[in-house]
């Protein structure tokens, strides 16, 4: 599939630094190979081992089995002598042969019904892994066309994805050929700067996030007054152009002081549901509570945790939503919101238990994030409704909002 002569021979190798240059080297390979394509994973992907914490079992989503799954284990889950497994699958309306049912929660719960006191799956405990349903074997991991590339991901609503992705970087790849009837339908999904355009846009992105001359919300911001007037087309430019193209976009604009009553309404708005960390947002800005200082070790621990973090979530993104539109400025304004909600979120968290700001406390705050936010489509789709301007003015505004900066 390769010829040998080609910058990307080898499958399964790592995607070498600085990530631009490979994605123009990745680009000079797939032009003129139809149906070609990278797909990536993180390095982390493979290391990737089921804890057995439990939290996936106790959050308010919807676990849909299929009818052969129903079938094949309500007789044998019914006839266990305790009683609790007698009803253990909601028929869903409608309902299809994959998506037939849901698993039972807990009386007054979001516990799974098969969750046991001692926070152990019963059905992995009894019956083995195989037992599992597709959702409960496949989660956190998740596969797809990401606008520009094929990849395999897993979900941040996972603490112990959200560890991996810290303790383990670097991203992995292939050369792939699409079938060509797979290839009309991934069409309509392509970058909305153009499928090559993306990768080029991606491996820019990945490189800012590195930078350590800035913190990773300036580059952020920077990423944002970029946004409104990309002075170039991203493929033209050449090699000895990448540094001055990455100063460009690194440099931040100043924090939007002047809209920070704005930035204290919106994060306040989608705060609304943890209500700890609500209190503890107003407390601080009616004065009640301190502004929170961080000392330089706190700073690092922050500015280290968010340049990972946000690396992963630009290789994670989106920039088409599900009507087929697109969700490019959109994306952005949802991840200011996100990493702004994030540092309050830990800071909180910090207040609480005393002490300095640790790698635990951001970890935890990640974690609610993804599965309270990121996999929530009423928040997706508000969002999406949004326009360019409104996105960008508020990107800029909710991101003066940097614990990691001395100033």
């Amino acid at each position: 599939m390769l010829e040998t002569s080609s910058p990307l021979q080898q499958t399964g190798e790592l995607v070498q630094r600085p990530y631009f240059a490979f994605m123009r080297q990745a680009i000079g390979f797939l032009q003129g190979r139809e149906r070609h394509v990278l797909k990536l994973e993180p390095v982390f992907y493979a290391e990737f081992s089921c804890s057995g914490c439990g939290l996936c079992c106790q959050r308010p989503w919807n676990i849909s089995v299929s009818q052969d799954y129903v079938q094949c284990w309500s007789d044998e889950f019914a006839r266990h002598p305790s009683g609790l497994y007698h009803d253990a699958f909601i028929p869903r309306s409608p309902a299809s042969k994959e998506r037939f049912a849901d698993i039972q929660r807990k009386p007054n719960s979001n516990e799974c019904v098969f969750l046991t006191d001692d926070k152990r799956c019963f059905i992995q405990e009894t019956y083995g892994e195989e037992a599992l349903s597709q959702v409960c074997r496949q989660y956190p991991r998740y596969e797809g066309w990401f606008n520009a590339f094929l990849a395999q991901f897993m979900m941040q609503s996972c603490p112990d994805v959200v560890e991996l992705n810290q303790k383990i970087p670097g991203i992995r790849y292939q050369v792939l050929v699409v079938k060509p009837e797979q290839w009309e339908q991934l069409k309509p999904l392509h970058h909305p700067m153009g499928y090559l355009q993306g990768l080029l846009w991606l491996g820019l992105q990945l490189d800012l996030f590195e930078r350590p001359d800035y913190t990773p919300i300036q580059i952020l911001r920077g990423l944002a007054g970029g946004l409104k007037s990309l002075p170039v087309t991203l493929s033209s430019v050449q090699t000895q152009d990448q540094e001055r193209l990455l100063r460009q976009f690194s440099v931040p604009p100043a924090a939007d002081l002047a809209n920070l009553a704005e930035a204290w309404e919106c994060l306040t708005w989608f705060l609304q549901p943890l209500s700890a960390v609500t209190d503890y947002l107003i407390e601080v800005r009616q004065g009640i509570r301190d502004w929170p200082q961080l000392i330089n070790e706190e700073r690092h621990v922050l500015n280290q945790f968010l340049r990972r973090y946000l690396a992963y979530r630009a290789l994670t993104a989106s920039y088409i939503y599900p009507a087929g539109h697109s969700f490019l400025f959109q994306h952005y304004f949802q991840l200011a919101i996100h990493v702004a909600m994030l540092q309050w979120i830990a800071l909180s968290y910090r207040e609480r238990e005393g002490g300095r700001l640790n790698q635990s406390q951001l970890v935890r705050a990640a974690t609610l994030i993804g599965y309270r936010y990121e996999q929530a489509n009423q928040y997706v789709e508000m969002l999406a409704k949004q326009s360019r301007t409104v996105c960008l003015t508020g990107m800029q505004s909710i991101l003066s909002f940097d614990f990691g900066s001395e100033s």
